[in-house]
């Protein structure tokens, strides 16, 4: 699970995804009643990990 980061949602895993290393701490907010999960990830390789920029949210389910 190195290069892989997991959503915890209520203590359970939501997604598992291969993203580059996380540089932020998961966000929450809500539009119209429905509720996401956002965060950023992005790497360059100095720190060995996955190269790329990311920012990725989920709609949790109703």
């Amino acid at each position: 699970m190195q290069r892989s980061r997991a959503v915890f949602i209520t203590g359970l895993v939501y997604a598992l995804i291969g993203l580059a290393g996380a540089q932020s701490t998961p966000m929450s907010y809500e539009v119209d009643g429905k509720q996401y999960v956002v965060t950023a990830a992005g790497g360059h390789g100095s720190f060995g990990t996955k190269r790329g920029d990311y920012v990725i949210a989920y709609a949790l389910k109703d």
